[in-house]
């Protein structure tokens, strides 16, 4: 496997806390944290997600994953269903009765 052109290892077997390069992508950079909470931390639910924002990125012509991108996948329903359990309802302001 060759470098890329920053002169960076394509994979760092290191962990990620003991890690003293930036091999990582860009994307899992901004957003890993979205990304784990997303996934529910789960490796096919973030293949899922990150190959269907890659397909729809090409089909569009964006040719670019973001994260409104990602949050219009639909993953399967048990992520789905994590998601949604985790999510807070919006409140409404009651209006006072005259």
């Amino acid at each position: 496997m060759s470098n890329p052109p920053t002169g960076e290892p394509d994979v760092c077997h290191r962990s990620r806390s003991s890690c003293p390069c930036s091999c990582r992508h860009p994307l899992a950079r901004s957003l890993d944290a979205y990304l784990h909470e997303r996934t529910s931390g789960l490796i096919g639910s973030l293949s899922q997600l990150v190959r269907e924002a890659a397909i729809e990125a090409i089909d569009s012509g964006a040719e670019r994953i973001t994260k409104r991108l990602l949050d219009s996948v639909e993953l399967d329903h048990t992520v789905e269903q994590a998601r949604t359990k985790k999510t807070p309802k919006k409140r409404t302001r009651r209006t006072k009765a005259a």
